[in-house]
């Protein structure tokens, strides 16, 4: 859990607390730092969850269906809507670059080339923390 919140930008050393209560702990303060796009890191967070669905047809499918149903319903209750790649954003505004659900789920295994060289060096950037941090776990770990 570490590694992700740490991959998805959150700051600052992972709170004190039992698992069930740590993830809650670390958005919430991730939401009070004003340094910090919390926004960016709650997507980074729940963006593997949300884009790369199990098996069509399998029964974890069913039961991711229905979880990626409760954090969608949770976001709109927010005013909030998920975008693919972790992007999370009030409700009415719709990144220009978004290829509908669905669509999602064809491509999921394929991969997704941007039509823009900036979009292209944003999603390389934004990868790059994710990219970089598991040597840094292991790091950790051969040092302990």
């Amino acid at each position: 859990m570490e590694s992700l919140f740490f991959s998805a930008g959150a700051p600052g050393e992972p709170p004190q607390g039992s698992h069930g209560t740590k993830w809650k702990d670390w958005l919430y303060l991730t939401g009070q730092d004003k340094e910090v796009d919390s926004l960016s890191v709650l997507g980074g967070v729940i963006e593997e969850f949300m884009d790369l669905p199990p098996k069509q047809g399998s029964p974890e499918f069913f039961e991711w269906s229905e979880k990626r149903e409760r954090v969608e319903a949770a976001l709109h209750d927010n005013g909030f809507r998920y975008y693919r790649f972790g992007r999370i954003l009030p409700l009415g505004h719709i990144p220009a670059d978004d290829i509908p659900y669905e669509e999602t789920l064809r491509i999921s295994q394929q991969p997704v080339i941007p039509h823009k060289v900036e979009a292209l060096l944003e999603r390389l950037v934004r990868g790059l923390q994710r990219a970089m941090h598991p040597s840094l776990t292991e790091e950790k770990e051969v040092k302990t």
